[in-house]
C-alpha cells in the first residue's frame, strides 16, 4: 500500500484524491465495496466547506477534506488513512470518551473547546466548536463523522473584552479620586467606587437615590446643583468646598475640603440620563497649604540640624575608619608574638624549656584575640537585645568586690592605688550579676589605663533618693567636653598615646551604657578637662534587702585537676589543631587517637571504643550533628561522652548539638581548664 504523501503528490485537492483514486491497495478497500453510509458521508464531507473529518473502522482510520487541512498544519499529508489517536496524540486523553461515546451510538457537540494542539514546531491553545455523529454499517456503529470550526480568534476576542470591562472596572474602582454615577431625574446611585464610599462615610448608597443616601448632603445645597445639573445639561464645577459628614450614625461630625464636577451623561438624542460625579478629597491638600507659612518658618531649622546631622555622620565615619584602624592592629599586635612562638616551636621542638615558653605565649595571646573577639559579640548581641537579664538582688559590695579582682592584676601592673569607701548600709538592687559586674569591670579598667603610673583610683556607694549610685574617680588624663559628649559612644576612644596601645577597641564604654540601660539605670560622666582626671557614675533603683540575704557567700574558687586516664578520640579535618589537641590531651595521660573525618572516625569506633569523642562541627564529608547522631547509634559510642568543638556559640548552635546528641558545647578557642573539669567528670563517672 502507498503511503499517504505518495497518494496526495499524484493529485491536485482531496476531492481529486478521491474521484480518481484507486482505492483497493488502501485499508479501506475497493470505493465500490464501501459501505453506503460511508460513500454517502464521504460525498457530504467532500461537498462541505466547513473542516469534516471521518474515522472509520476499529482503528479509526481519518479521512478528511480540503477545509480540514488548516486545523491539521504540519500534520497534513501524513495524517491521511491514520489512526485517529495517532494524528492527535497530545490530545488523545481528551478525545478518548468522545469517540468512545461515539461508538457507543451517541452524538457529541461541544462549543468553544480549548485543546492544546501540536499541529506547527510548538504547541499552541486553540478553541473549537464541533459535533460528531455515528456511521452505522448494517445496524451497528462503523465510524464516525465530525464538523469542526475553529474559534480561537473569538474566544480570544471575547475574553480580550472581559478583560478590557474587568479593567476598565479596576481602573474606576482604584481610580485615586471619588467617583459615581447617578440615574434619572431622582438621581439613583447605581455606581460608586472607594473612594467615594470613603468620602461619604462608607454608609450604604448603592440602589438609594441621592435624597435617601446622603440627607447631610443634601442640607448642605449638594443635591440643588445636582438638579440643575440635570436640567440644564451644563457641568458644574467646583474647589475647595466644605462638606461635613456624619461618617457614623449619631457620631461625630467630619469635615472635608473637596474639588469635583458635575457632568451630564446624555443618551443619543442629547437627553440627560443621568450624572456622572469625579472629584478629589483635598483636605489633607488644604490643611498642608495653611501649614505652608510654619514650614517655611521651621526650614531654617531643619536645614540647620541637618547641617549638624552631616557633621554627626561624618564624625561617626571618622570613628568607624579609626575603629577599624584600631581592629587591626590590636589584632595583629598578638598574632606576631603567636608567628614568633610558632617558628620557636619549629627551630627547638626538643627543648623544654622554650616550648614551654612558646606554649605560655601562645596560651596568653589567643586568650587576648578571644577577649577581642567576645566584646565585639557583646555588643552586637546588646545593641541588637539578644541579651536576657537573669536578675536577682544583689548587694552592690558583691560586684564591686568580684570586679576589684578582675582588674586587680592591671592596677598591680600601672602601680595603681585604689581605694573602697561603701556605704555603712547594705545597698540591694534586682540585676544580672554577671552582666553588672561586666559594668563595674569595663569602667574601673577604662580608669586604670587612662592614668599614668601610679595614680590613685577610688570606687565608691552612696543613697541618691531611690537609687544606688556607685562612683568611679581617678585622677588620669582626664577628658575634654567634646570626649565627654560621646564618651558612651560606639569606638569612642581617648587620643591613644604610645604606652596605651592595649587601650581596646572603643567598645566598654557604650557596652556599659546599654547594659546600665537594660537594668533601667544611668550612667554618666564628669571631668573638669584634659589632665584633670574623670568621674562616672553609675544609678541603679534600689530595691530592699531581702530575708536571709544580709550575710554574702564566701566566694568558691574549685581547683582545677588533672583527669584520669581516658580513651579519647578528636575528629577535627584541621591537621595542626586535631595535632595540638593531641598532645594536649595525652600530656594530661590521656590515650588519644586522631580522625580527619567523619569515616574514618565510624571504622575506628567499634575497636577503639572512646571515652569521649571531640568532634568538629564542620567536617568536609558530613557535618558534626550528624556524625554525632551516628556514634549515637554504634555500639562502641553509644554512652561515650561527646563534646562538640566549634567556632559557633550561639544558643541556636548549642539547641542543634544537644538535639544531635551531644553532651556538652566548646566554642574554639577552646578553654583548656573547662575541657579538662569535664574529662575530670567523666573520669570519676568510670
Amino acid at each position: 500500500m502507498k503511503t499517504t504523501p505518495e497518494m496526495l503528490a499524484t493529485t491536485g485537492s482531496i476531492r481529486d484524491l478521491f474521484a480518481t483514486r484507486e482505492w483497493s491497495d488502501t485499508a479501506l478497500g475497493p470505493r465500490e465495496l464501501w459501505a453506503p453510509s460511508l460513500e454517502v458521508s464521504v460525498s457530504m464531507m467532500l461537498d462541505s466547506l466547513l473542516p469534516m473529518w471521518i474515522c472509520w473502522g476499529p482503528e479509526m482510520l481519518l479521512i478528511y477534506n480540503d477545509s480540514y487541512i488548516d486545523i491539521l498544519g504540519n500534520k497534513h499529508p501524513e495524517s491521511m488513512l491514520k489512526p485517529y489517536a495517532e494524528v492527535w496524540p497530545e490530545v488523545w486523553e481528551y478525545l478518548a470518551p468522545i469517540t468512545i461515546e461515539a461508538f457507543a451510538g451517541r452524538s457529541t457537540f461541544l462549543k468553544d473547546t480549548e485543546l492544546l494542539l501540536r499541529r506547527t514546531e510548538r504547541d499552541e491553545k486553540a478553541w473549537f466548536t464541533y459535533s460528531i455523529t455515528p456511521l452505522r454499517n448494517a445496524g451497528s456503529v462503523a465510524g464516525f463523522i465530525g464538523t469542526a470550526i475553529e474559534t480561537t480568534s473569538h474566544v480570544i476576542s471575547q475574553r480580550q473584552k472581559v478583560s478590557d470591562a474587568e479593567r476598565l472596572e479596576q481602573m474606576f474602582d482604584q481610580a485615586p479620586g471619588f467617583m459615581a454615577v447617578l440615574e434619572g431625574p431622582s438621581h439613583k446611585i447605581v455606581i460608586a467606587n472607594k473612594m467615594y464610599m470613603q468620602v461619604v462615610g462608607h454608609r450604604q448608597v448603592l440602589g438609594k437615590t441621592f435624597r435617601e443616601a446622603l440627607p447631610d448632603a443634601v442640607e448642605q445645597g449638594y443635591l440643588t446643583m445636582i438638579d440643575k445639573v440635570y436640567a440644564s445639561g451644563v457641568a458644574h464645577h467646583a474647589q475647595v468646598v466644605n462638606y461635613a459628614v456624619q461618617p457614623i450614625p449619631n457620631g461625630p461630625i467630619e469635615l472635608r475640603v473637596v474639588d469635583f464636577i458635575l457632568q451630564p451623561i446624555t443618551d443619543s438624542y442629547s437627553n440627560v440620563t443621568g450624572i456622572f460625579i469625579q472629584g478629589n478629597d483635598v483636605t489633607e491638600q488644604t490643611q498642608a497649604r495653611e501649614q505652608i507659612i510654619h514650614v517655611n518658618a521651621e526650614l531654617s531649622s531643619i536645614v540647620n540640624q541637618q547641617m549638624v546631622t552631616q557633621r554627626e555622620l561624618a564624625e561617626a565615619d571618622a570613628r568607624k575608619d579609626e575603629f577599624l584602624a584600631m581592629l587591626s592592629h590590636e589584632l595583629r599586635n598578638p598574632l606576631a608574638p603567636i608567628r614568633a612562638a610558632a617558628d620557636l616551636l619549629q627551630i627547638a621542638s626538643s627543648d623544654e624549656r622554650r616550648v614551654r615558653q612558646a606554649s605560655q605565649i601562645i596560651s596568653r595571646q589567643v586568650s587576648h584575640m578571644t577577649e577581642l573577639v567576645d566584646d565585639l559579640l557583646d555588643v552586637s548581641r546588646v545593641t541588637r537585645g539578644e541579651v536576657a537579664l537573669d536578675c536577682m538582688p544583689i548587694e552592690i559590695s558583691e560586684i564591686i568586690t568580684e570586679a576589684v579582682e578582675q582588674v586587680a592584676p592591671l592596677i598591680r601592673t600601672r602601680h595603681h592605688e585604689i581605694g573602697l569607701q561603701l556605704s555603712p548600709e547594705l545597698l540591694y538592687m534586682s540585676g544580672d550579676r554577671k552582666r553588672l559586674v561586666q559594668v563595674i569591670v569595663n569602667i574601673l579598667s577604662n580608669a586604670a589605663k587612662y592614668t599614668n603610673n601610679g595614680g590613685r583610683l577610688l570606687v565608691r556607694t552612696a543613697v541618691v533618693e531611690s537609687f544606688v549610685q556607685l562612683d568611679i574617680i581617678d585622677n588620669g588624663i582626664g577628658m575634654s567636653k567634646v570626649l565627654i559628649d560621646r564618651a558612651f559612644d560606639l569606638f569612642a576612644q581617648a587620643e591613644r598615646s604610645s604606652d596605651r596601645t592595649s587601650g581596646g577597641l572603643g567598645l566598654g564604654l557604650a557596652l556599659v551604657k546599654s547594659l546600665v540601660n537594660l537594668h533601667k539605670g544611668t550612667v554618666t560622666c564628669e571631668s573638669d578637662g584634659p589632665g584633670k582626671g574623670s568621674k562616672f557614675s553609675v544609678r541603679l533603683p534600689r530595691i530592699p534587702s531581702p530575708d536571709g540575704a544580709n550575710t554574702r557567700q564566701p566566694d568558691a574558687i574549685p581547683a582545677q585537676q588533672a583527669a584520669s586516664s581516658l580513651r579519647i578520640m578528636v575528629v577535627d579535618d584541621n591537621v595542626d589543631a586535631a595535632s595540638t589537641m593531641a598532645m594536649l590531651l595525652e600530656t594530661s595521660g590521656h590515650q588519644v587517637s586522631v580522625a580527619h573525618n567523619a569515616f574514618q572516625a565510624l571504622m575506628r569506633v567499634e575497636s577503639e571504643k572512646p571515652q569521649v569523642c571531640l568532634l568538629d562541627i564542620g567536617l568536609p564529608d558530613m557535618d558534626g550533628n550528624e556524625l554525632a547522631r551516628r556514634l549515637r547509634g554504634e555500639s562502641g559510642t553509644a554512652s561515650s561522652v561527646l563534646i562538640a568543638v566549634t567556632g559557633y556559640g550561639q544558643a541556636e548552635d548549642r539547641r542543634q548539638t544537644l538535639a544531635a546528641g551531644f553532651d556538652h558545647h566548646l566554642v574554639k578557642p577552646l578553654e583548656i581548664n573547662v575541657l579538662n573539669e569535664i574529662l575530670s567528670r567523666v573520669a570519676d563517672a568510670h
